[in-house]
Protein backbone atom coordinates (compact mmCIF):
# COMPACT_ATOMS: atom_id res chain seq x y z
CA UNK A 1 0.00 0.00 0.00
CA UNK A 2 1.37 3.39 -0.96
CA UNK A 3 1.75 6.00 1.73
CA UNK A 4 -0.89 8.73 1.72
CA UNK A 5 0.01 12.38 2.23
CA UNK A 6 -1.35 13.90 5.41
CA UNK A 7 -2.91 17.33 4.96
CA UNK A 8 -2.29 19.37 8.10
CA UNK A 9 -3.62 22.86 7.46
CA UNK A 10 -6.10 24.98 5.54
CA UNK A 11 -3.48 26.44 3.20
CA UNK A 12 -2.51 22.95 2.02
CA UNK A 13 -6.15 22.08 1.32
CA UNK A 14 -6.70 25.27 -0.67
CA UNK A 15 -3.37 24.87 -2.47
CA UNK A 16 -4.26 21.34 -3.57
CA UNK A 17 -7.70 22.56 -4.69
CA UNK A 18 -6.09 25.18 -6.90
CA UNK A 19 -3.60 22.66 -8.29
CA UNK A 20 -6.29 20.06 -9.01
CA UNK A 21 -8.59 22.61 -10.67
CA UNK A 22 -5.72 23.72 -12.93
CA UNK A 23 -4.89 20.11 -13.83
CA UNK A 24 -8.57 19.47 -14.49
CA UNK A 25 -8.73 22.41 -16.92
CA UNK A 26 -5.58 21.19 -18.67
CA UNK A 27 -6.75 17.57 -19.03
CA UNK A 28 -7.25 16.47 -22.60
CA UNK A 29 -7.93 12.74 -22.28
CA UNK A 30 -9.79 10.20 -20.17
CA UNK A 31 -6.40 8.83 -19.07
CA UNK A 32 -5.42 12.31 -17.78
CA UNK A 33 -8.66 12.48 -15.79
CA UNK A 34 -8.15 8.98 -14.42
CA UNK A 35 -4.61 9.79 -13.27
CA UNK A 36 -5.76 13.06 -11.70
CA UNK A 37 -8.55 11.19 -9.92
CA UNK A 38 -6.05 8.71 -8.45
CA UNK A 39 -3.69 11.52 -7.41
CA UNK A 40 -6.52 13.43 -5.70
CA UNK A 41 -7.65 10.34 -3.83
CA UNK A 42 -4.13 9.46 -2.73
CA UNK A 43 -3.62 12.93 -1.25
CA UNK A 44 -6.85 12.74 0.73
CA UNK A 45 -9.54 14.17 -1.52
CA UNK A 46 -11.97 11.34 -0.86
CA UNK A 47 -15.49 12.73 -1.18
CA UNK A 48 -18.02 9.96 -1.73
CA UNK A 49 -18.57 11.08 -5.33
CA UNK A 50 -14.94 10.03 -6.01
CA UNK A 51 -15.08 6.68 -4.25
CA UNK A 52 -15.56 3.14 -5.50
CA UNK A 53 -18.99 1.52 -5.60
CA UNK A 54 -20.17 -1.67 -7.32
CA UNK A 55 -23.07 0.13 -9.03
CA UNK A 56 -21.65 3.67 -9.24
CA UNK A 57 -19.21 5.36 -11.57
CA UNK A 58 -16.12 3.60 -10.24
CA UNK A 59 -16.75 -0.14 -10.13
CA UNK A 60 -13.58 -1.54 -8.65
CA UNK A 61 -12.28 -2.63 -5.27
CA UNK A 62 -9.91 0.35 -4.87
CA UNK A 63 -8.98 3.60 -6.55
CA UNK A 64 -5.51 2.17 -7.24
CA UNK A 65 -7.20 -0.42 -9.50
CA UNK A 66 -9.33 2.14 -11.33
CA UNK A 67 -9.00 1.83 -15.09
CA UNK A 68 -10.93 2.95 -18.16
CA UNK A 69 -12.66 -0.44 -18.25
CA UNK A 70 -14.18 -0.12 -14.74
CA UNK A 71 -15.10 3.58 -14.72
CA UNK A 72 -18.68 3.90 -15.99
CA UNK A 73 -20.28 7.03 -17.39
CA UNK A 74 -23.32 7.87 -19.45
CA UNK A 75 -26.98 7.85 -18.44
CA UNK A 76 -27.02 11.40 -19.75
CA UNK A 77 -28.73 12.87 -22.83
CA UNK A 78 -30.15 9.46 -23.67
CA UNK A 79 -26.74 7.77 -23.71
CA UNK A 80 -26.44 4.38 -22.03
CA UNK A 81 -24.00 3.87 -19.17
CA UNK A 82 -20.82 2.27 -20.49
CA UNK A 83 -17.16 2.08 -19.39
CA UNK A 84 -14.77 4.85 -20.36
CA UNK A 85 -12.89 2.33 -22.50
CA UNK A 86 -16.02 2.23 -24.72
CA UNK A 87 -16.41 6.02 -24.80
CA UNK A 88 -12.69 6.47 -25.54
CA UNK A 89 -13.23 4.69 -28.89
CA UNK A 90 -16.54 6.41 -29.67
CA UNK A 91 -16.44 8.69 -32.72
CA UNK A 92 -20.20 9.29 -33.06
CA UNK A 93 -21.90 12.65 -32.75
CA UNK A 94 -24.96 13.22 -30.57
CA UNK A 95 -27.17 13.77 -33.62
CA UNK A 96 -30.73 15.03 -33.38
CA UNK A 97 -31.74 15.32 -29.74
CA UNK A 98 -34.34 16.80 -27.45
CA UNK A 99 -31.83 18.58 -25.21
CA UNK A 100 -30.84 21.51 -27.39
CA UNK A 101 -27.31 20.21 -27.96
CA UNK A 102 -25.55 20.87 -31.23
CA UNK A 103 -26.15 17.69 -33.30
CA UNK A 104 -22.46 17.73 -34.27
CA UNK A 105 -21.34 17.48 -30.62
CA UNK A 106 -19.06 14.44 -30.26
CA UNK A 107 -20.46 11.95 -27.75
CA UNK A 108 -16.94 11.43 -26.42
CA UNK A 109 -16.79 15.12 -25.39
CA UNK A 110 -20.11 14.84 -23.53
CA UNK A 111 -18.81 11.91 -21.48
CA UNK A 112 -15.44 13.65 -20.99
CA UNK A 113 -17.23 16.70 -19.60
CA UNK A 114 -19.34 14.44 -17.38
CA UNK A 115 -16.21 12.91 -15.80
CA UNK A 116 -14.62 16.37 -15.45
CA UNK A 117 -17.77 17.54 -13.64
CA UNK A 118 -17.61 14.58 -11.23
CA UNK A 119 -13.97 15.39 -10.45
CA UNK A 120 -14.75 19.10 -10.06
CA UNK A 121 -17.53 18.32 -7.58
CA UNK A 122 -15.19 15.89 -5.83
CA UNK A 123 -12.63 18.65 -5.37
CA UNK A 124 -15.25 20.98 -3.91
CA UNK A 125 -16.85 18.37 -1.64
CA UNK A 126 -13.44 17.10 -0.46
CA UNK A 127 -12.28 20.65 0.24
CA UNK A 128 -15.32 21.25 2.41
CA UNK A 129 -14.88 17.92 4.23
CA UNK A 130 -11.16 18.45 4.83
CA UNK A 131 -11.63 22.02 6.06
CA UNK A 132 -14.37 20.83 8.42
CA UNK A 133 -12.14 18.01 9.73
CA UNK A 134 -9.25 20.44 10.29
CA UNK A 135 -11.57 22.84 12.13
CA UNK A 136 -12.90 20.01 14.32
CA UNK A 137 -9.37 18.80 15.04
CA UNK A 138 -8.26 22.32 16.00
CA UNK A 139 -11.27 22.75 18.29
CA UNK A 140 -10.51 19.39 19.91
CA UNK A 141 -6.87 20.37 20.49
CA UNK A 142 -7.97 23.75 21.87
CA UNK A 143 -10.33 21.98 24.32
CA UNK A 144 -7.51 19.70 25.45
CA UNK A 145 -5.23 22.71 25.97
CA UNK A 146 -7.97 24.51 27.91
CA UNK A 147 -8.59 21.52 30.21
CA UNK A 148 -4.84 21.05 30.66
CA UNK A 149 -4.52 24.71 31.67
CA UNK A 150 -7.45 24.37 34.08
CA UNK A 151 -5.80 21.27 35.54
CA UNK A 152 -2.49 23.07 36.01
CA UNK A 153 -4.24 26.02 37.66
CA UNK A 154 -6.11 23.61 39.97
CA UNK A 155 -2.87 21.86 40.95
CA UNK A 156 -1.08 25.15 41.60
CA UNK A 157 -4.07 26.43 43.59
CA UNK A 158 -4.08 23.22 45.61
CA UNK A 159 -0.35 23.55 46.32
CA UNK A 160 -0.77 27.19 47.39
CA UNK A 161 -3.68 26.30 49.69
CA UNK A 162 -1.72 23.39 51.15
CA UNK A 163 1.32 25.60 51.76
CA UNK A 164 -0.88 28.29 53.29
CA UNK A 165 -2.63 25.82 55.61
CA UNK A 166 0.55 24.05 56.70
CA UNK A 167 2.54 27.22 57.25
Amino acid sequence: MKKHIKITNEDEVLGYCKLFKEKLRESKSFENLLNLHKQMYKIGFKASVLGVCPWGHFRTDSIENLKLKNAYFGDIYGLWTKPLSYWEQCSEEIGENLWGLNPKTPIKSIIFDQYKDVLDRGITYSRDELLYELKEKKQHIDRIKMWAAIGIVAIITGIIIYLFITA
